[in-house]
């Protein structure tokens, strides 16, 4: 309800408003809000690629690539070979998120620095004389889902992933009826795992462990009879078995 601006009106002029629609919520207003910088930002990456900064990638007798940026919506990251040439992809950046008026997070930024293949401890001063602390030896940031300093931490992203993978196929198991389970299993729980395939390397033992302890859970939960045999769980339902995703088979496609 909206009422009028003058005090003197009483109750009978006030206008009431009829919401005849759902509202948006605030996580689908925010995915939207986010794709549109999303957008926004894709001219940053054709002023950054003008400056030929960065570090050139061979392949085989391909064209060298040049990589000075990975982009995912208003996360970014810069590359440079030197302090003096991080200066102006960082000056095109601070710049560039003005003009659309982005607020550029200084605060949050760090940096990581190597030197043959060592870390070293160096903070960066930007022409602001903003500084931006360097990330120490045990620090971590997030990117597309992966723990990562000088390298994706493997072991900690396969402990973490496997955990969440069985924490959701538990929960799938304890909710979900037993005619849909197996589908919920392989449409929610899978692609925890499948998300990593190519990025963080499995072997065939951590895949054939991470099945048993599936086996494991689906006994406790009386979906698996212990002394049934373990293909009946990966082979079709028209061939009278569950149906659940072999993640070793996928993991090898």
């Amino acid at each position: 309800m909206s009422n009028n601006n003058n005090d003197d009106d009483d109750d009978d002029n006030n206008e009431w408003l009829w919401v005849t629609r759902s509202v948006y919520n605030e996580e689908y207003i925010k995915r939207i809000v986010l794709a549109h910088y999303g957008f926004a930002l894709h001219p940053l990456s054709y002023l950054l690629n003008r400056t030929n900064y960065g570090f050139g990638i061979h392949s085989g007798n391909q064209e060298m690539q040049q990589l000075n940026l990975l982009l995912y919506l208003d996360d970014i990251k810069l590359y440079a070979a030197t302090n003096n040439q991080l200066q102006e992809p960082l000056r095109l950046t601070q710049t560039f998120s003005r003009d659309i008026k982005m607020v550029f997070g200084i605060e949050k930024c760090k940096t990581l620095c190597t030197a043959k293949g060592k870390l070293e401890m160096r903070n960066f001063t930007t022409e602001n004389d903003d500084t931006m602390e360097a990330m120490n030896q045990d620090a971590m940031y997030r990117h597309l889902g992966h723990m990562q300093a000088k390298q994706i931490k493997r072991a900690q992203m396969k402990q973490k992933l496997g955990k969440e993978y069985l924490n959701c196929t538990e929960s799938i198991l304890k909710k979900v009826e037993c005619k849909n389970t197996m589908k919920a299993i392989n449409t929610y729980a899978t692609p925890v795992l499948t998300f990593s395939f190519g990025i963080v390397k499995w072997t065939p033992t951590d895949l054939e462990n991470l099945q048993t302890k599936m086996r494991t859970l689906l006994t406790t939960y009386r979906f698996h009879h212990p002394r049934a045999a373990r293909e009946r769980l990966t082979l079709p339902r028209q061939m009278d078995s569950r149906g659940l995703i072999d993640i070793t088979r996928l993991h090898d496609k």
